[in-house]
């Protein structure tokens, strides 16, 4: 018998991208599944929703520090990081009550991603080696006061830093939630549109019309955040983002009309992906170690809602970012530029994760409602090249977001519009479906499928 525990967060609230939400707001997921297809048959799936904020479309684990922190894909006062113990979260669940958030730090409209990281150079958690992966290896909850078993952690070394990233305006944000209880923001980063004059060939002027920020986290080697952005079709990347420091700017140019919209952190350190949004491509960049000098970003002009007088209340951090585009930087080599087209004419790749054995890259395409799985060659431990393995159905429809088990023999996906969670076996060692190398075009069945309202985020909370 497997027994594992997941944690979905959804849309409650109707959006252009959400034509049916039925999301409860966060849930989690208690599974016990048998050793047998018939086994399976009969797996215990217990469901429970808890803490009902709108839309909490991305949620980011702390596991070192026993802390959830949930974004809100909404507009106005309730657009913000919310954080929760998970001490809390699993009582409420026993005692069927709701968890009080620790802190509501409110932020720009439209927040669509979250990453943790050290500005210490130490991972928050030391065996999830790249933040863009969903690699879950350890859930040991820090120890608390046996008369309150779910107060908020007491502020731990190394500090803790959140990326929030905002789809509809355009930023990014630097987060401090080294005191859980008080989060503060560093910087607010605007990230402008390319120079004015006639728009470049390719580029989707529906889509692309103004900055989106969709992703960022920081590299494990360099310490400099990698930021993708839909709307200018760019990777920003940023150095001296902590407190006090003056951030630097400097940007790659992707293909026009690409929109990235997810990176994954090869680990060899010196690759990555940018899986693209506006046309099904997958790329592959080499990043160089020799940067070319850059230069502070300038201060901009804030517009009156952004003054720190006019937003005392809410503790928001000064606006900041470049004036201007900033300076174009050779520190990224377009590699490889990967044509992942299905067969249907809409389309819409969303999320990309590497599993745990490093040889293999899945990504999930919206819409066309598949997998794509390509093998991850390596030598000496460099990636080499990527090569094709197979597609498969996604086990619903509009798969917005997937993540590996811990030990690899999993893979959760969120359907979004058949709400629902279908859970897929893999090899732990080959990281391929099932429980052998084969790559024959035989059906690739979900051996669940969980009951989850407009799941957006999809993530392990322990496997035995």
């Amino acid at each position: 018998m497997t027994r594992f525990t997941l944690i979905s967060g959804s849309y409650t609230r109707r959006e252009g991208h959400v034509p049916d939400p039925r999301g409860e707001s966060m849930m989690m997921h208690s599974v016990e599944l048998g050793d047998t297809p018939a086994d399976n048959q009969a797996a215990r799936v217990h469901s429970r929703s808890f803490s009902p904020i709108p839309n909490p479309s991305w949620i980011q684990p702390d596991w070192n520090r026993g802390l959830l922190h949930a974004a809100t894909e909404v507009s106005g006062k309730e657009s913000g990081i919310y954080s929760y113990t998970l001490a809390s979260i699993r009582k409420s669940i026993r005692e069927q009550g709701e968890p009080e958030p620790v802190s509501m730090i409110p932020l720009s409209d439209g927040l669509c991603h979250l990453s943790l990281f050290s500005p210490s150079g130490d991972s928050v958690n030391p065996a999830e080696k790249s933040p863009g992966a969903a690699r879950v290896v350890e859930t040991a909850e820090p120890s608390r006061s046996a008369a309150d078993p779910a107060a908020a952690p007491e502020p731990a070394e190394p500090a803790a830093l959140v990326l929030a990233s905002s789809y509809a305006s355009g930023i990014l944000h630097v987060v401090d939630v080294s005191d859980p209880a008080q989060p503060r923001e560093l910087h607010r980063l605007h990230m402008p549109l390319p120079s004015a004059g006639s728009p470049p060939a390719g580029r989707n002027m529906t889509r692309q019309e103004a900055p989106h920020v969709h992703f960022a986290a920081v590299h494990p080697r360099d310490g400099r955040i990698y930021c993708a952005d839909l709307g200018s079709d760019r990777i920003w990347i940023i150095s001296g983002y902590g407190e006090g420091e003056t951030p630097v700017i400097s940007y790659a140019q992707l293909p026009w009309g690409y929109g990235p919209r997810h990176l994954e952190f090869d680990p060899d350190g010196i690759h990555m992906y940018a899986l693209c949004e506006l046309r099904p491509r997958l790329l592959v960049l080499r990043r160089d170690e020799d940067q070319p000098k850059q230069r502070p970003a300038e201060r901009p002009k804030q517009r009156p809602e952004e003054r720190p007088e006019a937003r005392e209340e809410d503790g928001r951090a000064e606006g900041s970012g470049p004036e201007t585009e900033g300076e174009p930087t050779s520190g990224l080599t377009l590699v490889e530029d990967i044509d992942i087209s299905a067969s249907t004419e809409n389309q819409a790749p969303s999320a990309i994760r590497l599993h745990p054995s490093g040889r293999t890259l899945a990504l999930s395409n919206r819409f066309a409602d598949e997998i794509i799985l390509y093998a991850v060659e390596r030598h000496g431990g460099f990636l080499q090249k990527l090569s094709f393995i197979r597609r498969f159905s996604c086990g619903g429809n509009t798969p917005r977001d997937m993540s590996f088990s811990p030990g690899g023999e999993f893979l959760a996906v969120g359907n979004q519009d058949s709400h629902t969670i279908a859970v897929f076996r893999f090899d732990p060692s080959t990281g391929v479906p099932g429980n052998t190398a084969s790559t024959t075009k035989e059906e690739i069945r979900p051996l669940l499928s969980i009951s989850a309202g407009s799941p957006a985020r999809v993530l392990w909370l322990g496997e035995d």
